[in-house]
């Protein structure tokens, strides 16, 4: 395990386990991800990291709980993961509408974003009728999708589980867009001199945590949740991993 996640594991308190989800005891809370996905949940330097990650592991500790964090590979296995009982939890940008399109139980939101897009630069959002007809690549999940088949009619959209793969080809030209979450929009965008990102407007969704079908374990998380925003713990993971709206899309559309 890298130094820096060692280090934030011992200052909490809480085992970090990376792990199969089966198996684990009532003191674990087995966590399903996809590590495609950052800032929320990657693998950095061979280790699993995120946003995510860390807001699983308070939570837990804040239940008095350990996470066993288990790399499931597809966004559609988080959910397959939960509903046959190999994971309690998964993470991974899943909005309510996702939960609702797998019918899975889920938490209360713990925090609102954005749709967002990466183009090329000296590509511009502002004239959206030259993308009709493109190549499109989308963020794996229910919004990204219907916005894309929505506003770019007979383009060619592709869903893609891991969207570094994607930036490639729009630098290649290969592809004309990517649609996903703006905070990885923004991630993908800073690792490329070629790419910038662009909020979408009117686009708001909510993130939440898919759950095991459970009660009492969904109203104690919830309400760890609820805690976590009130005593301001959650706006400290938010802004620790700079997704704060004032982080986002500084990067230009100028070479």
């Amino acid at each position: 395990m890298n130094r820096i996640f060692t280090l934030f594991a011992l200052l909490i308190g809480v085992p970090f386990f990376i792990s199969g989800c089966g198996n684990h005891d009532d003191d674990t809370i087995s966590v399903a991800v996809s590590s495609h996905l950052p800032p929320f949940t990657f693998i950095e330097y061979g280790q699993l990291r995120g946003f995510e990650i860390d807001l699983i592991t308070v939570a837990a500790r804040k239940m008095g709980k350990s996470v066993a964090v288990k790399d499931v590979g597809t966004f559609d296995n988080m959910f397959s993961f939960v509903k046959s009982g190999k994971a309690d939890v998964a993470v991974g940008a899943i909005t309510i509408e996702d939960a609702q399109a797998n019918s899975t139980f889920h938490s209360i939101s713990y925090m609102s974003g954005q749709l967002g897009v990466v183009l090329k630069k000296g590509v511009s959002l502002d004239n959206i009728n030259s993308f009709i007809g493109r190549n499109i690549s989308t963020q794996e999940g229910v919004i990204y999708e219907k916005w894309a088949k929505e506003n770019f009619r007979d383009s060619i959209i592709t869903k893609r589980g891991n969207l570094r793969i994607s930036a490639e080809e729009l630098e290649e030209e290969k592809i004309q867009m990517i649609v996903t979450n703006l905070h990885t929009a923004c991630r993908i965008s800073r690792r490329s001199y070629w790419l910038y990102c662009e909020s979408i407007p009117n686009t708001t969704h909510e993130y939440v945590i898919i759950t095991k079908n459970d009660d009492k374990f969904i109203k104690e998380l919830n309400a760890t949740l609820h805690k976590m925003q009130e005593d301001g713990e959650m706006e400290t993971i938010i802004k620790r991993w700079r997704m704060d709206a004032e982080h986002q899309c500084v990067n230009s559309n100028v070479n």
